[in-house]
Formats: structure tokens, sequence, C-alpha cells
């Protein structure tokens, strides 16, 4: 999986989230599951942040009402590896380009920051 962007995240060729909107109309749970799991899978410090930004786009419609579950386990699949990968995370490019909504939420997810500190990460040069 390569990704800057969420339409640059592909699935052999396809957008993946594109995949996973029309599986639940045509009847492909394998399809979902897979998709879903090759997202997760795929998951890089210096990805995770566009899947993050790209599924929490798609999530739900202009109602307020989810789109597809699968997309919610996707969100919560990057907020671990956020979780587990916090300091390298947050020294990548793509930390810089999230929204404070999505901030807030990964700052208050209970697995963020588990042994390392605020002042930790901004007394020690971030190399890159």
């Amino acid at each position: 999986m390569h990704a800057r962007t969420h339409t640059q995240i592909n699935l052999y060729g396809q957008n993946p989230f594109r995949i996973l909107l029309v599986c639940p109309e045509l009847g492909l749970p394998a399809l979902q599951t897979y998709t879903i799991h090759h997202i997760k899978s795929t998951l890089g410090t210096e990805t995770v942040c566009q899947v993050l930004l790209a599924a929490n786009s798609v999530l739900k419609d202009c109602k307020g009402e989810l789109v597809n579950p699968a997309l919610q386990e996707i969100v919560q699949g990057c907020l671990d590896y956020i979780g587990s990968n916090t300091a390298l995370v947050f020294a990548g490019e793509g930390f810089l380009q999230l929204h404070k909504s999505m901030l807030a939420t990964i700052i208050s997810n209970n697995k963020v920051c588990t042994g390392v500190s605020f002042g930790d990460m901004l007394s020690s040069p971030i190399e890159r």
C-alpha cells in the first residue's frame, strides 16, 4: 500500500475505500473482510495518518449516519497502530495534516503515548 492521499491508496488498482462502500450493496462480505485486512496489515508510520483521514472522511454520510461499519474498524485499527507507534507517527509528516478533531480523538485514545511523554518528544530532536 502506498499513500499520500486517500485516492492513492490502491488495492490492485482500486481505491479500497470505494471497494468497502460497494461491498454491502453487492453482497460481497468476503471482499470486504479482505479489504479491511489489507488496509490494516499495510499500515505504516508514514501512511497511518492518511489512511485515518481517508477512512474518517467517508465514515459518515451527510446526515451523520455511519456509511459502513467496516470503516469504523479501519479507524480503530489506525488508532491502535498509532497507540503502538506514537513517537514515530508523531514525528512523521502525516501527523501534521490531521484536523483538530482527529488529534483530539488520537490523544484521548488510551493506547496513545503509553511509555512516551510529550516532554520527551519535544525535548529530543526529530530525525527525518
